[in-house]
């Protein structure tokens, strides 16, 4: 299944940046057959004029659907009143021979309120190598 773009809607469920970050191919494709059941599952639900917040089922289906969407673009969704995670960037790299720069985020400004998780497994860090989680020049 090739990548698209999908659309977000200005709803303010999600970090309002989103827009700025493209899935990731290869999760996409493991994930996607997935997605695609995960959304027949949850078809009896579109058109509803009012969903049941104890209905554990669409509740369990919904919590895949974000989990699937957050890996596939590497961003954590906060969903009004849900204080189990906070809008923001995950990085995850994978290094088997470091020998230079591994860098999981270089920015020239963020904000004071931002939030990043950089995760680095590195297998061996060579002589002179160097290692950065994240570089932020200016918090504003």
């Amino acid at each position: 299944m090739p990548a698209e773009e999908v659309p977000v809607a200005a709803t303010g469920i999600v970090a309002s940046s989103v827009d700025r970050f493209r899935p990731d191919d290869t999760i996409l494709e493991r994930r996607g057959q997935e997605l695609e059941l995960l959304a027949e599952a949850l078809e009896e639900y579109v058109g509803a004029t009012e969903l049941d917040g104890q209905d554990v089922r669409l509740r369990r289906n919904l919590g895949r659907v974000r989990r699937a969407l957050e890996e596939i673009y590497g961003l954590e969704f906060a969903i009004s009143d849900d204080n189990s995670s906070e809008s923001g960037i995950r990085i995850r790299q994978k290094v088997t021979n470091a020998h230079d720069e591994v860098t999981g985020i270089d920015v020239e400004s963020a904000g004071a309120s931002a939030r990043a998780e950089v995760n680095q497994d590195i297998d061996t860090a060579h002589k002179g190598s160097k290692i950065v989680g994240a570089r932020v020049k200016r918090l504003e």
